[in-house]
């Protein structure tokens, strides 16, 4: 009941036009909010918060070197969803209970879940982590008694900082809205391959 929740919620900010067209399209219409098979029947969902390092790249152009910082998601992603996949479903094995990855939202779900929060800058952290960490979401059919389910939280320590607001080069950070505005932040032109 939760995931159809969510289902709404971003169908309702795309009704609303709260989320760009082309980058619905793009981020947000390929979520599963359901299982399907014969394998198990889904009774939870289990996020994980997997710690992640941002990584620096450096490129040499006219005897000069530049750093670059890529995001702590953008280097072994896939691998991590695999090794995650094989060490929940190791300690599952032998209690007939099961995990498949699952195509969630995952921030928003970790945020409505109370793994973390959001800042200001739609960026959502973890107490112990910050923002270096990879979320994975498996279906499970794991019994699932208690249910902790929040609004989106924004961090205390956000709530009257405006540094993010002031120095997002873009405007995609707004105070008239919680929501970020994705389709101007240079993520979403740097994820591309068109010019900008």
């Amino acid at each position: 009941s939760r995931l159809e929740e969510l289902r709404r919620e971003i169908e309702d900010w795309h009704k609303k036009g709260y989320i760009d067209k082309a980058l619905y399209k793009s981020y947000l219409s390929g979520f599963t909010f359901s299982k399907s098979g014969n394998t198990f029947k889904p009774e939870s969902v289990i996020t994980i918060a997997i710690p992640e390092p941002q990584y620096r790249l450096y490129f040499n152009i006219n005897n000069k070197r530049f750093p670059v910082i890529i995001p702590p998601t953008y280097v072994n992603s896939y691998k991590i969803v695999q090794e995650v996949s094989a060490l929940l479903n190791r300690f599952l094995s032998g209690t007939g209970y099961m995990a498949e990855p699952a195509i969630l939202p995952e921030k928003l779900l970790a945020v409505r879940s109370g793994l973390s929060k959001y800042g200001k800058n739609n960026i959502s952290y973890i107490e112990g982590l910050g923002s270096f960490y990879q979320l994975e979401s498996f279906f499970s059919n794991v019994p699932c008694s208690d249910e902790n389910w929040y609004e989106e939280r924004e961090l205390e320590k956000c709530s009257d900082c405006r540094i993010c607001l002031k120095n997002c080069p873009t405007g995609a950070i707004s105070a008239s809205r919680f929501l970020l505005r994705a389709e101007k932040c240079l993520t979403f032109f740097n994820e591309g391959d068109e010019e900008f």
